[in-house]
């Protein structure tokens, strides 16, 4: 007796060979960087020969799910994007589907039906397998990639030399590069005011972090992000041009969406992974001092921030400063104002008049006052820097 399923015999190396196509060097991930072409040809077959079995038999085959759970693992591990297999499966679902239609032509209607209902069941059965795999692996691989990164970062802050070795070791299993444009950043991200919210605040940073990779990705050859301090770590391995780094940096915190205050410090470069450390002592001050700003997006590079970093690294020296050179000129704001305008204009008294709209005897005047009343003149340059800097650092307190 002949069965109903019989007549479809389909070339399952032509098949193959033309599925293969349609995907080889086509899809993101589906190229000689990634797995060989042998491979692919190899689980295509697998997989036309499983539909076409399907197909004959009227129902499923035993054991798709575990074939399809197995190439969803392989791909993840190969780093494949999802998507790309996904568009692969129905590479191969559209070849089959074609062919099937070709040859049944002059089959009955229901036939027809039947078959064709069989073959996108078992293809989107095999995408849901291959899905599930795909991201079990992943998550895996990510945990463990994160757990790597985290104690990757740990060793170069904590530079011992013991370590060295187990670094190392890390950075290669990871197939980070141990010397080229290294530098540090340290960012934070907080929503401010009445507002605050500290899951609110480490879903933004997790957000920032993986936007952080996919900013640095055309300029970077290396993101590994970390913890330290109270504060997020970054080592960036620059492409070529360090500055490049910087800018991402810049366009990613004054593009980024929501209402949370970003702090960005940027270390000096180093040659070496291992000796990085100094530079993430210069992100993580950079940041802190960045925190005084009272702007809600900021950027800070090291070698901008030296004198806001004396600062904080003394603040009780700094509120000494405060107290001994402000604190008296608090009840006269248009003092304050004078001394501002002197500082904004080269100690120049003519030039501040001007921007005061006053007198230039007027400012005269002001300046013999504020001497009366804190014992240091704003026109003496060594009285100066000290307002300059006692001012900064007022400035900054409310931020």
């Amino acid at each position: 007796m002949v069965s109903q399923w019989s007549g479809y015999r389909p070339d399952i190396p032509e098949l193959t060979a033309r599925a293969s196509a349609l995907m080889w060097q086509v899809y993101p991930g589906y190229s000689p960087d990634f797995f060989d072409e042998d491979e692919l040809r190899a689980s295509v077959r697998l997989t036309i020969e499983l539909a076409s079995d399907v197909i004959d038999r009227g129902s499923a085959a035993p054991g798709a799910g575990k074939d399809a759970g197995l190439l969803g693992r392989r791909r993840a591990a190969q780093s494949v994007p999802l998507e790309s297999v996904i568009q692969a499966y129905r590479s191969a679902e559209r070849v089959m589907m074609l062919d099937l239609l070709a040859a049944s032509e002059p089959w009955p209607h229901g036939l027809v039906e039947r078959r064709v209902e069989l073959l996108l069941t078992t293809f989107d059965l095999l995408t849901d397998g291959m899905i599930a795999a795909y991201r079990e692996t992943a998550t895996a691989m990510d945990a463990s990639r994160r757990r790597s990164e985290l104690e990757i970062v740990r060793r170069v802050v904590e530079a011992n030399p013991a370590d060295e070795g187990l670094l190392i070791e890390g950075a290669r299993a990871l197939a980070v590069p141990l010397k080229g444009s290294w530098l540090a950043m340290a960012f934070d991200l907080h929503t401010a005011g009445e507002q605050q919210d500290p899951e609110h605040d480490r879903l933004e940073v997790e957000r920032f972090r993986r936007r952080l990779g996919t900013a640095l990705h055309p300029v970077a050859r290396a993101v590994l992000t970390g913890e330290q301090w109270g504060l997020h770590l970054a080592l960036v391995c620059a492409r070529d041009d360090r500055e490049a780094v910087v800018r991402a940096i810049r366009e990613l915190a004054g593009a980024f969406d929501g209402d949370a205050r970003i702090r960005v410090g940027v270390g000096e470069s180093s040659f070496e992974l291992a000796r990085l450390a100094t530079s993430c002592h210069q992100a993580a001050a950079a940041a802190r001092a960045g925190v005084r700003s009272r702007d809600a997006r900021v950027v800070v590079e090291h070698h901008d921030a030296l004198v806001d970093i004396l600062l904080d690294g003394r603040p009780s020296a700094a509120a000494a400063l405060v107290e001994s050179r402000l604190a008296p000129l608090e009840a006269h704001p248009h003092l304050l104002d004078t001394v501002r305008a002197l500082l904004e204009n080269d100690l120049s008294q003519s030039r501040a008049a001007r921007a005061l709209f006053v007198h230039v005897n007027t400012v005269a005047h002001r300046v013999r006052r504020i001497h009366e009343l804190t014992g240091y003149s704003p026109i003496r340059h060594d009285d100066a820097v000290q307002f300059a800097l006692a001012l900064r650092w007022a400035d900054g307190a409310g931020a």
